[in-house]
This record gives structure tokens, C-alpha cells and sequence, in this order.
């Protein structure tokens, strides 16, 4: 027994917390879940569904599924029945993570992270969501000890809710999904919210399942025929992988998600101080510009009463690259947003004069004839 015990790869723990999943019932169905949400269209279902089915995945990254909606939206119970449906835990929200380690604690201690009530995320908080969404690791010291280390390297699904979305820099949107809950019109007392939910969860639960044997089965498959390869590669996949298992039209999901990509794109986008800046400077001259990323900054930062109506002054906008390699950080930040609405950027070979930069709006610009 001692030698099979050696090579089993499966580690059973139980944290203090951690409450019995009902026995799934076989067939299930995962869309009576549905019924317990209020949203606005199948869209929004197929990237909720989406979100839980991909907590699911033994490989690959899944993304921070972020629940967005005004005051009356049952935000905080929609995220605790997510979290309940794989993970019930005796304290199934957190509050805002203060420190790295808060969230460290959490990723030990459950499959699923959930926090309520967010009204932003520092862009520390941001980094970790985004190694916590791929498994990059988390590690902290470790108490008592100057020179060891606790790192956390598995991936852990995480939700959380906000009237906002509150995500605003773009890695971290690359890296989510949102979702809008709309306004409850008929209220019912928590007893009955959770009796019902209580009675649906067996057959819920027994349909996610069903839908995460359609991925395993039709995984390789829809790898294979796949002609969107999107960030978050992994989870878009296996979740398309389940729609015929969820008796979902063809192509579904993958709508669903293009739309929601190009929202955080906006929402990235909208969030920078230099994106209408850039904008506006492109469009003054044909949609093309090449120099030094210092001669750039200059440029836009040049005309003070100008630039004043299309972005917050610096010294009321943090946000601002105050220096060349700041901009040039921040533009490396906003490639992969910019180019989604047709403005390349590429950072030039450095020489002594310093790094240079070449930006083109390909609905604008047209070479000139050789």
C-alpha cells in the first residue's frame, strides 16, 4: 500500500470551512440555475454558464467573472449560489482583499474565490487577479522566517461583485468576463431565495457536470475546428466544447464572448488618460506618425489649453505618463486594445536618441506611391 500511495497523484483536503455538495442528480439541468438570476439576455446566460463550466477545467486558465448591476440586483446572492454550485463554504463571500496575503488565504482555502461589494481594484489587487486567473503564483514570506517563501500556484476560479465594473486596466479585463444583473421586480424573502435554490442544486449541479463531460468528449474536436483563437484560449475552448451537451445553437458562446471582449476593450480603452489623446492625434495627421517616444509625450503634452478637452489635465490625472518610458509602458499596456480598433503601434529598434515609436490608424492612413 505504502509504494500505491507514492504514485497517486490525488491529494484530498479538507479546509475548516468547506461545506457537502448535494449528490448530483444524473442528467441534471444546468439552465434551472438561470431561473435564479435576473439577466438581460441568453448572451449574458452563456457567459455566466460559461464562466462555471470553466471553473471546471483541469488545465488551462479560467477568467475573474466579474457581476455588475445597480442596488436591487441580488449581486451578492447571485455571487454566493455561483460559488455554492462547485464550493459551498460556511463564509461563502470575503470582503475586498486588503493585502496579497488575504487573497492568498482564500486561494488556500477554497476552489473558488468570491468577494462582494468592490468599489475599485488597485492595481496591485489587479496583478494578482491576473496571476490567480492563469496560475502564475501568489507567494508571500513566510511568518517567523526571513528567507522562506508560501506560493500559491494553482489557478482558482474568481468572481466577484460591484455596481460597476471596476475592472479598468486592460490585462485584468483581457482576463474577464462581465456580466450584468439587472434589477429584481419581485422580491422574496432569503428562506425562500435559498429553499429554492437548495432544491434545484442537485439537478444544477448534475448538469454542469454533464456539460464538463461534453467538453472532455468534444474538446478535441472543437480545438481542431477552432478559427477564433482569443485570449484565454484554454476556457473559451472548453466551454464552446459543452454547447452540444447544453443543447446550445452552434457558435454561441463564441458570440457571446467576442461581444463581451469587445466591451472590456472599450472599457480598457475608456479608462485611459491617452487613448483620446492618441486618437485626436492620429486623426490631425492622416492617421500616421513615427519619432521618439519622448518627442511624443512632448507633442501631446505641448498644448496645454488643447489637450485640456479631450483628457484630465496631469495634475488632476495620476494616470498620465509623466515621462517617455511611462507613455511607452502605458502603450505597450494598450496594444492589444488599440489594435482591436485599428491603430497599430510598434515600439522601434532603440538607438541613441532614445526609443522610437510608430503609430497607424489603418482606416486613415494610405502610403504614398513608391
Amino acid at each position: 500500500m505504502g509504494g500505491l500511495h507514492a504514485v497517486v497523484p490525488v491529494h484530498f483536503r479538507r479546509p475548516g470551512g468547506l461545506k457537502p455538495l448535494p449528490r448530483p442528480l444524473p442528467g441534471g439541468d444546468l439552465s434551472l440555475l438561470r431561473q435564479h438570476f435576473n439577466l438581460k439576455d441568453d448572451a449574458q446566460w452563456h457567459l455566466m454558464a460559461g464562466w462555471l463550466i470553466g471553473t471546471l477545467n483541469p488545465h488551462g486558465s479560467c477568467p475573474l467573472l466579474i457581476l455588475h448591476g445597480e442596488q436591487g440586483a441580488a449581486k451578492s446572492t447571485a455571487t454566493r449560489m455561483l460559488r455554492q454550485v462547485i464550493d459551498p463554504n460556511v463564509s461563502d463571500l470575503r470582503s475586498t482583499p486588503k493585502t496579497v496575503d488575504d487573497l492568498i488565504i482564500a486561494a488556500k482555502n477554497g476552489a473558488v474565490c468570491a468577494f462582494d461589494n468592490f468599489s475599485n481594484i488597485p492595481d496591485w489587487l489587479s496583478d494578482a487577479f491576473c496571476r490567480l486567473a492563469t496560475g502564475a503564483g501568489l507567494s508571500k514570506r513566510e511568518l517567523y522566517s526571513d528567507a522562506e517563501e508560501v506560493i500559491i500556484t494553482a489557478k482558482r476560479p474568481t468572481l466577484i461583485n460591484a455596481i460597476n465594473t471596476v475592472a479598468t486596466r486592460s490585462d485584468l479585463l483581457d482576463r474577464s468576463i462581465l456580466v450584468e444583473l439587472l434589477p429584481i421586480s419581485e422580491l422574496k424573502s432569503e428562506l425562500r431565495v435559498w429553499s429554492d435554490f437548495e432544491r434545484d442544486h442537485p439537478a444544477i449541479l448534475g448538469g454542469l457536470l454533464n456539460a464538463a463531460s461534453g467538453s472532455l468528449r468534444n474538446l478535441e474536436a472543437t480545438t481542431a475546428a477552432a478559427t477564433w483563437k482569443p485570449r484565454m484560449l484554454d476556457f473559451f475552448l472548453w466551454a464552446t466544447a459543452a454547447e452540444s451537451a447544453l443543447k446550445w445553437p452552434s457558435g454561441a458562446f463564441r458570440a457571446a464572448y467576442s461581444a463581451n471582449r469587445k466591451e472590456a476593450t472599450g472599457i480598457a480603452l475608456d479608462n485611459s488618460p491617452i487613448w483620446k489623446a492618441i486618437r485626436a492625434f492620429l486623426d490631425a495627421r492622416s492617421g500616421y506618425w513615427t519619432g521618439g517616444v519622448g518627442d511624443l509625450l512632448l507633442i501631446l503634452d505641448g498644448d496645454r489649453e488643447k489637450m485640456a478637452t479631450l483628457f484630465t489635465r496631469e495634475d488632476r490625472d495620476p494616470a498620465w505618463p509623466k515621462t517617455a518610458k511611462d507613455l511607452a509602458h502605458a502603450l505597450k499596456r494598450l496594444t492589444p486594445n488599440m489594435r482591436a480598433e485599428g491603430i497599430q503601434v510598434e515600439m522601434l529598434p532603440r538607438t541613441k536618441a532614445g526609443r522610437s515609436i510608430s503609430l497607424k490608424d489603418v482606416a486613415l492612413h494610405v502610403p504614398s506611391a513608391a
